[in-house]
């Protein structure tokens, strides 16, 4: 009879043993979906992830004429022709500020594709040739857990009138078109013209 008892005893617990199975589960679910940023963030400091602050220059189609308009400005003060604004450009010009974001690079050729905007120009509509300027804060993968805040153009268009490379580029004589696009702390112009500048995939 004891043995019967116990049987008893034992069948009758388990349905509390999986209901407090059920609870345990259905906590650490929560637990884990909750902040699930800060968790990422977290999990990239613990890994040497770098903490830094970042300028946001993310820019719209009509913010890439605005900065077409100083870089035309730009132009003007050194007797150069002003440059039309391109639609094909700027949609270039944002892939590009884009990619350079998602891969962790500061460069014109992308290091896993080996892909640069002359390679890729055809699927934005552009025949002629194009040249490259770019601008960012950050060449590693800093920017996940980046603390960002909005920045201004002026920053970039002091930075391209420094360098020799990105200041010919910009008053590059048979550019008649182009655009600037940017996406977090990565900017981009594409110039349009005929001949070229610089070597394939270098602006």
């Amino acid at each position: 009879m004891s043995g019967v008892k116990k049987t008893f005893v034992i069948v009758k617990q388990v349905p509390a043993v999986l209901i407090y199975s059920i609870i345990v589960l259905g906590a650490l679910a929560i637990l884990v979906s909750v902040d699930k940023e800060s968790r990422v963030q977290g999990f990239f400091h613990l890994s040497g992830c770098k903490t830094t602050t970042l300028n946001d220059y993310t820019s719209d189609e009509a913010g890439g004429e605005e900065m077409l308009s100083a870089i035309n400005i730009f132009r003007m003060k050194n007797n150069k022709t002003n440059l039309s604004f391109s639609k094909e450009a700027y949609e270039l010009a944002a892939f590009r500020a884009h990619d350079m974001y998602d891969f962790h690079y500061l460069a014109h050729t992308n290091p896993v594709t080996g892909s640069c905007s002359e390679d890729i120009k055809t699927d934005y509509r552009i025949n002629g040739k194009v040249s490259e300027s770019v601008y960012g804060e950050s060449n590693g993968e800093d920017e996940k857990c980046a603390t960002w805040k909005s920045g201004n153009f002026s920053k970039i268009m002091e930075d391209w009138t420094k360098k020799d490379t990105t200041k010919n580029n910009l008053l590059h004589d048979n550019n008649f078109a182009g655009a600037v696009a940017c996406f977090k702390d990565k900017c981009v112009f594409i110039g349009i013209n005929h001949d070229g500048f610089g070597n394939r995939c270098i602006g």
